[in-house]
């Protein structure tokens, strides 16, 4: 029985404690903010984690959201990294409100990848607003 309680102590509770210590973090899969879209026009999103420069290039596609939020709507959008992972690699991410109808169309890349909106954000405004993004 003393072992038993032994094995408690050394392995199961810290165990116990570090999956609770990071409870909060969400992870690749899981929604990374709620996004508003309170315009006329279809949007879409593009991340980025390589502030300050704020160039769109091709190799950004991986961060591409090709899913339309239509007008006066909303939606969960994702990230292929959890928030940890985001804000691990830069301390504000870029997220780039695209209008849909281009993405899609045949332009070249610059103009197909013109956008409405840039946000800075940092870990900290998101927590201060629920993880929630409003356009415009």
């Amino acid at each position: 029985m003393k072992k038993l309680s032994t094995i408690f102590l050394l392995i199961i509770c810290p165990t116990l404690l570090i999956s609770c210590l990071f409870a909060e973090e969400i992870g690749p899969g899981e929604p990374f903010i709620t996004f508003y879209n309170n315009s006329d026009k279809t949007v879409c999103l593009l991340y980025t984690h390589n502030y300050p420069d704020t160039t769109i290039t091709k190799e950004d596609n991986p961060n591409f959201d090709s899913e339309g939020i239509p007008p006066h709507t909303h939606r969960l959008a994702y990230s292929y990294l959890s928030r940890k992972q985001v804000f691990r690699r830069n301390y504000i991410v870029q997220i780039y409100v695209l209008d849909w109808d281009k993405t899609r169309s045949k332009l070249p890349f610059e103009e197909r990848f013109s956008y409405f909106r840039r946000y800075e954000l940092t870990r900290k405004w998101l927590e201060e607003h629920d993880w929630t993004v409003t356009y415009p």
